[in-house]
């Protein structure tokens, strides 16, 4: 009796692993190969129009809680557009306390008429709808045929402007476009110089592996412009969603709208340079992809969109939700404990597999340092920080899906930018516990004879560790 009890636990452990494995390989297989592509496959010429007579277009600024440096550094980066001044409309929403709406007021009606530059400047009594309700705030004021969104720390190139609406004349299918993201502030930190590689990773991944065989393209919310009639047309921004960018793009994408990505028109943005700077950004964002995947899953696969797209935007949704497979797979290692047995082992004949994708994975990482200018072992160390600090956020997407599971609504907060970034500091227990107590278990594992699922232990510990160490001395 006691010899079935034990296989059928090894059996349902085999079959449980083996599920996680495709899940998590399909995640990643996606990645490197959309890598890939973007790197070999050569990028079609982009087709930009002439303009005889520039559209008029509204720029949208949502802001709350950023320092005024910020908000007047992107002024000045529009007032350098080169594109007339008459065709573009700023429009700034701020969601601040009336004293310090003021001081903003104040000053950017200073540049406004020292730039020649159309600014209206409101602030909503009433921020309801975080982010997504500024955006729909504007819209409703709005005059133009374009509106362009950008976060207060953006900087767009001289040309961007420019550039995106010849493409968009150009191509009057397309409804929205995506620019591409440069980091501002790449050397700043040790966070930011990884941020910086994670961003040109991702962006090989989503934007330019993605547009070389035309697959659906999701707008970021910084530097993304969109056709006003389409954005009326889908209801605008889902007020009540923390990834209002990601939500407005699927919304499009299934109403059979078109959105492409334009990698010759750039714009600069900041990214996080401490940890917890870092973990406040991509706890909002785990949560608002959640809420979107929830919210569209059944309406993706019930769409008249390709079936590859189906499956393409599913796998984009679920990027996050991988990292909670390492907690699938520390229970089975630790359920060793009480089952008297490896419950972990016989994943071992179908986990090259997926070691060989993660691995691939890795260097991609490696590649794109190398890519940003940096020597070979600069290019090892921050491949290795990248992927300690993406393995340290399992906890974080457990806790953001637990939110949305039990209903609970988390508020909309800024992430810190400039001076205010560095004063962030996001280490809590979490990571420490986390790193000891999978230690520990890992031994006593191997002091059981249980290899497989102590070896599985201490590689989930060891991001928490490093982690805990870095920003526990305050380098991060």
């Amino acid at each position: 009796m006691e010899l079935s009890i034990l296989s059928n636990l090894q059996m349902a452990s085999m079959i449980l692993t083996l599920i996680i494995s495709l899940i998590s390989s399909a995640v990643i297989g996606f990645h490197v190969t959309y890598y890939w592509i973007g790197k070999i496959k050569s990028r079609e010429a982009e087709q930009l129009k002439k303009l005889e007579t520039a559209p008029p277009i509204t720029i949208i600024v949502p802001v709350r809680n950023e320092p005024i440096g910020i908000i007047t550094r992107l002024l000045e980066a529009l007032a350098q557009q080169q594109y007339p001044k008459d065709k573009m409309e700023i429009i700034v929403v701020s969601d601040d306390e009336e004293a310090y709406f003021k001081e903003i007021k104040q000053k950017l009606e200073e540049i406004s008429s020292e730039k020649s530059l159309s600014v209206r400047i409101f602030r909503r009594e009433n921020p309801k709808g975080f982010k997504a309700g500024a955006l729909n705030y504007a819209l409703q004021r709005s005059n133009g045929k374009y509106v362009v969104i950008f976060d207060a720390d953006a900087v767009p190139e001289p040309n961007y402007l420019k550039k995106a609406i010849q493409f968009l004349e150009a191509n009057s299918e397309i409804d929205g476009l995506a620019a591409r993201w440069i980091p501002l502030n790449m050397s700043s930190t040790p966070i930011s110089e990884a941020q910086a590689v994670s961003l040109d990773f991702l962006t090989s991944i989503f934007y330019e592996g993605r547009s070389r065989i035309e697959g659906p393209i999701i707008a970021p919310g910084c530097g993304c412009i969109f056709r006003k009639k389409a954005v009326l047309k889908v209801g605008g921004w889902n007020e009540d969603c923390l990834a209002e960018d990601v939500e407005l793009s699927v919304k499009l994408l299934l109403s059979g709208g078109k959105i492409a990505y334009l990698s010759s028109a750039n714009v600069k943005v900041e990214n996080p340079e401490t940890y917890g700077a870092f973990k406040k950004q991509q706890a909002r964002w785990i949560y608002g992809s959640t809420q979107v995947l929830v919210k569209y899953f059944t309406k993706i696969i019930k769409s008249n969109i390709p079936l590859l797209w189906k499956l393409d935007l599913i796998l984009y949704l679920l990027q996050y939700h991988v990292l909670l497979a390492n907690f699938a797979f520390a229970s089975l290692a630790l359920a060793s404990i009480l089952a008297q047995t490896d419950l972990l082992l016989p994943s071992i004949y179908f986990s090259p597999i997926l070691m060989a994708l993660l691995a691939i994975q890795a260097y991609a990482y490696y590649d794109t340092a190398r890519k940003l200018g940096f020597n070979t072992i600069k290019s090892i160390t921050v491949m290795g920080r990248c992927t300690a600090i993406a393995a340290a956020l399992a906890p974080l997407v457990l806790l953001q899906n637990a939110k949305i599971l039990t209903g609970f609504r988390e508020r909309w907060y800024t992430t810190p930018k400039g001076p205010l970034a560095k004063a962030v500091k996001g280490l809590n227990l979490a990571e420490p516990l986390l790193g000891i107590a999978g230690t520990l278990a890992g031994l006593l594992l191997l002091k059981m004879g249980f290899t497989a699922s102590a070896m599985c232990l201490f590689t989930l510990s060891l991001p928490f560790i490093y982690v805990s160490w870095k920003a526990g001395r305050g380098v991060w």
